[in-house]
Parts: C-alpha cells; sequence; structure tokens
C-alpha cells in the first residue's frame, strides 16, 4: 500500500466518518469494518481498519451518554452485503 493509497482510505473512511458522527445526534453510533477479527495488517480488507474502531473509542469516551458499538464483518463479505445486514 503506497502512502497515497492510504491518505485516499483515510479520507474515504475515516475523515468522512467524522463528519457523519459529528453531524449526528448524540445517542447512537454504529461502525463496521471488515477485519475478521484481526486487528493487524494481515488479511483485513484495508489495514488501517483499526482507525475506525479507535475513532469510535474515542466517540464512546467524549460521549457518555452515547451507545456506540463497532461490528465486524468477514473480508469477503461486500458493502452491499454489510449495509443490509
Amino acid at each position: 500500500m503506497s502512502i497515497n493509497d492510504w491518505q485516499a482510505g483515510l479520507e474515504e473512511r475515516l475523515y468522512n466518518l467524522f463528519s457523519i458522527i459529528k453531524a449526528l445526534p448524540e445517542k447512537t453510533s454504529w461502525c463496521a469494518t471488515r477485519m475478521a477479527g484481526c486487528m493487524v495488517f494481515r488479511r483485513s480488507a484495508w489495514p488501517a481498519g483499526g482507525t475506525v474502531c479507535g475513532f469510535a473509542k474515542a466517540v464512546a469516551r467524549e460521549r457518555e451518554q452515547a451507545f456506540v458499538k463497532i461490528v465486524d464483518f468477514e473480508t469477503s463479505l461486500t458493502p452491499a452485503v454489510i449495509a443490509t445486514a
């Protein structure tokens, strides 16, 4: 993965997630990853998926009244399948 791929992934996933979370009421937030339970760089659809998990944990700490959850899926699932899960 090149630095440009890394930056594009952050912009597409993490920065957009930040904008969405900021715009939503502080009650509930769900984040989905495709890391197949693997919190390291191998086997995941996007190696920086852990940044989404860390961001969700930070949101949970800042919004104490909020219900924040991270759901992890297998790497083989498509975004369309995950969206309907």
